[in-house]
């Protein structure tokens, strides 16, 4: 039929835009009553949305022409977009692609996932509702510890493709490639779709726009989603106001909108696709715009866990310390050989509470240092940033209202530090105090034996606990509980500082980014075969230049 070559060709948001015509030669001859007593046919009217007109074959009647009219009129205001456009095509065209991807991969794994032939029959059915039970679980997550790794990639890729880097994986992207002067440049700070989302943050971040992860996403089809007072007064229905407002049905909600890029997966992706020049480039960008770096980034396709301590050879920070006697002093050097103070903060489990606005709280409240749910451009589809681990640093002016004396690092663990345990690990090392947030817990649960573990430590343990509401208390020395539910976030920031600050005075480990070279299980960039040749090759310049004299060298 032509609506289910419609479907298979542009997918089923198409029937949410299409109108059945019924043709005739008179009125006599037209039995509408019969056609209503086939099932197939009401079926197919029922797909879209129960719209469908009748008119004679000749489409010669004026009033027959005018109700064809209205009837689009109707379907185009009550549509969120209004019409089916090319971005719904390449979105569907991407998502076909995906599937054909997907079964080839399936069938070139049939063997090892083939059921053997021996197996009773109850263990073929119990199988099968195995696989039928994890697809819905991965069907109704968000939670991307829980999306198998072939589907994790698939997506992975997907993004690659909007944002159009699939190939720059391999064939890296260049500060060459940034650094011209161009068209675009002039345009960078209006709307832009999603194949440029990527070459507009970089230009902006070079600029130092500090605004540079907020590009707002331009819409083909922006200027037809206004529904206000399209449909005319003989178009009016019955609708109730509860069918409009929570009836899920509805024609306008069978198609969503579509979700855009999430910001931090803009950063992330170019960060994978650039070479070690652009990424020291753009991580010494992001610090001069008091943005948090990248510390341990996990592959998306090699699953590794890296350091790019390379990136962060270039970057200087500059401080001033007050001692107990209010003398300052002023410190000024490579952020990789400071040695600090570290508090890191992690989740265990789904909490509804943001541990990254928590942060910013703490740094700085007048800028987003830790990109975190409300912020601009921010969704649910975030791929790209699941088990990161970020850094900053808050460095002290020598003022009366500096938060700490002295420089700190904050390092956040993205996703839940139960399936990332690599980086959960390696922050509860290095850092002088924890920062946990957990969610109503039972004695049995897995976070419980990871809470345990931490009250044993001798380090400071500071839980928050987002479904209580209680002020902090210290449960031993060094333990300490608050509540976050129903608190305001002002209150809840100015205890926290008051307990961080408390354990900071006291002798605790200091935290040296160089020595994060030392851990096992990361792989350092700097290890590399090529920054290892370059290394040498410096080392080299550097001894043959001291061994001549100033004079002789110009």
């Amino acid at each position: 039929m032509g609506v289910g070559w419609l479907e298979r060709m542009l997918g089923e948001r198409a029937l949410a835009v299409t109108i059945i015509v019924f043709t005739h030669k008179n009125v006599q001859d037209f039995g509408l009553g019969d056609l209503k007593e086939n099932n197939d046919l009401m079926n197919l009217i029922e797909m879209c949305g129960n719209r469908y007109l009748t008119c004679k074959r000749s489409m010669n009647d004026p009033t027959e022409i005018s109700t064809v009219l209205e009837q689009i009129d109707l379907m185009v205001s009550t549509n969120d977009p209004c019409c089916y456009t090319g971005e719904m095509y390449d979105e569907e065209i991407r998502k076909r692609q995906l599937e054909t991807d997907w079964g080839d991969r399936s069938q070139s794994e049939e063997k090892t996932l083939s059921v053997p032939g021996n197996l009773p029959e109850d263990a073929v059915a119990n199988k099968e509702k195995g696989e039928e039970m994890r697809l819905e679980e991965i069907d109704g997550s968000l939670n991307e510890n829980n999306i198998p790794e072939n589907i994790q990639l698939a997506k992975v890729e997907e993004l690659m493709c909007r944002l159009h880097l699939k190939d720059k994986y391999q064939d890296k992207l260049t500060t060459e490639d940034f650094l011209n002067i161009g068209s675009s440049a002039q345009h960078q700070h209006e709307p832009q779709t999603e194949n440029k989302l990527a070459h507009t943050f970089l230009q902006r971040l070079l600029m130092l726009d500090y605004r540079a992860r907020y590009i707002p996403v331009r819409e083909e089809n922006s200027e037809m989603h206004d529904t206000n007072d399209n449909r005319s007064d003989n178009a009016e229905t019955e609708e109730s106001a509860f069918d409009a407002l929570f009836n899920k049905n509805t024609v306008s909600g069978d198609i969503k909108r579509n979700t855009h890029v999430h910001p931090m997966d803009v950063q992330m992706a170019v960060f994978h696709c650039s070479d070690s020049f652009l990424r020291q480039f753009m991580v010494t960008k992001l610090s001069l715009c008091q943005y948090a770096l990248p510390l341990l980034v996990p592959n998306p396709f090699t699953k590794e866990i890296e350091c790019p301590l390379w990136t962060f050879r270039q970057i200087r920070k500059t401080w001033k310390s007050t001692n107990g006697s209010n003398m300052v002093t002023s410190q000024s050097m490579p952020i990789y050989k400071a040695e600090t103070r570290m508090v890191s903060f992690f989740r265990l489990g789904s909490v509804s509470s943001s541990k990254s606005q928590l942060m910013n709280n703490l740094i700085n409240q007048h800028h987003s240092t830790f990109f975190h749910r409300h912020c601009p451009g921010s969704s649910k589809t975030c791929l790209r940033m699941d088990g990161v681990v970020e850094i900053a640093w808050y460095c002290p002016v020598g003022k009366p209202n500096d938060i700490f004396t002295d420089c700190v690092a904050f390092c956040n663990l993205h996703g839940d530090a139960i399936a990332n345990e690599i980086q959960r690990d390696i922050l509860i090392e290095k850092a002088s105090v924890n920062v946990i947030l957990i969610p109503s817990l039972g004695k049995g649960d897995k976070s419980m034996a990871i809470v345990q573990e931490l009250f044993k430590s001798s380090k400071p343990l500071i839980c928050l606990l987002t479904e209580e509401d209680s002020v902090a208390t210290e449960k031993k020395t060094g333990k300490y509980k608050m509540g976050l539910r129903d608190r305001n976030q002002s209150d809840v920031s100015e205890e926290l500082k008051g307990i961080i600050i408390n354990n900071l005075s006291r002798p605790c480990r200091s935290f040296k980014l160089e020595d994060m070279a030392e851990d096992s299980g990361v792989r350092v960039d700097e290890d590399d075969e090529d920054c290892q040749v370059g290394k040498t090759n410096a080392l080299q310049i550097k001894d043959l230049l001291q061994e001549m004299e100033l004079s002789k060298i110009k």
